[in-house]
């Protein structure tokens, strides 16, 4: 897109006030609490080109969080940050933010892919007619992509969520929780292309007077960035990391197609076997999560993943068969293969596109395979159990199809130790608990919690939650997790809400 930046607006036809707090982005950082776009907090608006009501645009100490927000009070405002920003939301993204009415006001939008202040999409919260809606601001005209009642009539005074998911093919989905963030209110579907980037902005429409709040604007990247959850994105440009034991030139990095990022890994003319044990920024173990992105240039062709691998005759496999239309779950120990799963038929319906591919490699022993469609709307999924090992390498063997590619991209992982669940296993169940309120330390609320198992061992468990993360601290690691009932449903953005210390 020609430009990036961000933009705020305020139409106030009858007077009011509006109310803007902590534009933040959230790709977690060491504290688990994400990076500030915009949050105040310098006091002035030096930055910003007013386009309209420059009077009513003022910093104010009525803050939802941190010590100043932004104030549009008493008549229409217009405002842009046009620089560019590498913070700003993009196609593939899920952002949020939190919303408020007093008073009578009218309408609420928050904007995003902000090009200028005439062209960006906008969410439409509308307080009046209890509906959520989606427009495509085009050339300064107003176009409703889609509109929603939210069938119940909603209320001013407390802040409601707001969450946008963006996909790179075009579709959002938007969602209007409730108080806290728990309850769906009304969710949103829609498809437009036009962006895929840009800045954010915000709009009120106040004819009725009153006033509307926005607070802490985060973006929650649909991929992490930090080392040890990135196994492979490929955006090194380099394979140095992989022995190959068959057809090193068929593999090659490019720029198109990709999902995420630069690159993704390109298998084309003849087979090839590749394997990693040493080099990456992390291999997946039992007890995490691994997610890949897999595609046919034509719909053909046959794919395996490798993990846990031991060496060049013991690892399992995910194989992805297009040609023959078949996803499997095998074990390759001492040079033979052992099925161990597999579903024929229906597996890649929707085309050439890419196709998710998640391994939930269980404490228990359990491989939880799923194969999504670029949506990451779930196609195929079973589980098996095998404990031969515990960890290991990783790797590909691809045989491409005559005149077709088959690709690669962002291999991920999740530590998802469910450390309780290791020490039952070490220690028997657990025969009691007991919970000790602790001081808010910095955090909305806190509790330990000392469980005692059936040896007499214990440990405390430490919660820590403020807004909506949580905090929970094992002896031996600490994890920040989302605190929302709905980011359990959410579309398997576990890899992209959560961190490991």
């Amino acid at each position: 897109m020609a430009l990036w930046g961000i933009g705020i607006d305020a139409l106030l036809s009858d007077g009011g006030t509006v109310y803007f707090d902590s534009v933040v982005v959230n790709d977690y950082d060491d504290s688990g609490f994400g990076v500030v776009v915009e949050n105040f907090e310098d006091g002035n608006l030096d930055e910003y080109t007013i386009t309209q009501g420059a009077s009513g645009a003022s910093i104010t100490h009525s803050a939802y969080r941190g010590s100043r927000a932004l104030m549009l009070d008493g008549t229409d405002v217009s405002m842009v940050r046009s620089e560019q920003h590498p913070r700003n939301p993009a196609a593939g993204e899920t952002f949020s933010c939190f919303v408020r009415a007093e008073n009578g006001a009218d309408v609420v939008q928050v904007g995003y892919g902000v090009q200028d202040v005439d062209n960006r999409y906008a969410v439409r919260l509308d307080f009046a007619n209890d509906s959520l809606a989606l427009l495509a601001i085009k050339n300064g005209e107003n176009n409703i992509i889609s509109e929603k009642s939210s069938g119940v009539k909603l209320r001013e005074g407390g802040y409601y969520p707001l969450e946008v998911d963006w996909l790179t093919n075009g579709e959002h989905t938007i969602r209007l929780k409730g108080a806290g963030g728990a309850v769906k209110v009304v969710e949103l579907n829609a498809e437009e292309r036009t962006w895929s980037d840009g800045g954010i902005g915000f709009d009120a429409y106040l004819a009725s007077g009153g006033q509307a709040y926005i607070d802490s604007f985060t973006k929650e990247e649909y991929r992490p960035r930090r080392a040890g959850r990135v196994v492979d994105d490929f955006n090194d440009g380099t394979l140095n990391e992989y022995s190959f034991q068959t057809g090193e030139a068929g593999a090659t990095l490019v720029s198109s197609p990709s999902f995420f990022g630069a690159k993704a890994l390109k298998f084309s003319d003849t087979p090839v076997q590749m394997s990693s044990t040493t080099g990456l920024a992390a291999y997946p173990a039992m007890g995490d999560e691994i997610r890949t992105l897999i595609r046919s240039s034509n719909g053909e062709g046959q794919i395996d993943i490798y993990y846990g691998i031991q060496d060049a005759q013991n690892k399992y496999i995910v194989r992805m068969d297009f040609s023959e239309d078949r996803l499997q779950l095998l074990r390759y120990e001492n040079g033979t293969h052992h099925l161990l799963n597999e579903v024929d038929g229906t597996c890649y319906t929707h085309g050439k596109q890419w196709y998710r591919v998640v391994i939930d490699w269980r404490i228990t022993g359990s491989h939880a395979i799923r194969l999504m469609d670029s949506s990451e709307n779930t196609l195929i999924q079973f589980s098996e159990n095998d404990s031969r090992w515990v960890g290991g390498g990783i790797g590909f063997n691809a045989d491409p199809p005559a005149n077709g590619s088959l690709f690669v991209d962002s291999v991920l992982m999740q530590e998802r130790k469910g450390k309780l669940n290791e020490l039952r296993a070490e220690h028997g169940s657990i025969k009691n608990s007991q919970m000790n309120q602790l001081s808010s330390n910095n955090y909305d609320r806190s509790a330990e919690i000392t469980y005692t198992f059936e040896d007499g061992s214990t440990t405390k468990v430490v919660h820590g939650i403020t807004g909506d993360k949580r905090k929970v601290s094992y002896p031996n690691g600490e994890y920040w997790r989302k605190h929302t009932l709905e980011f359990r449903h959410q579309k398997q953005r576990i890899m992209d809400r959560s961190m490991r210390w």
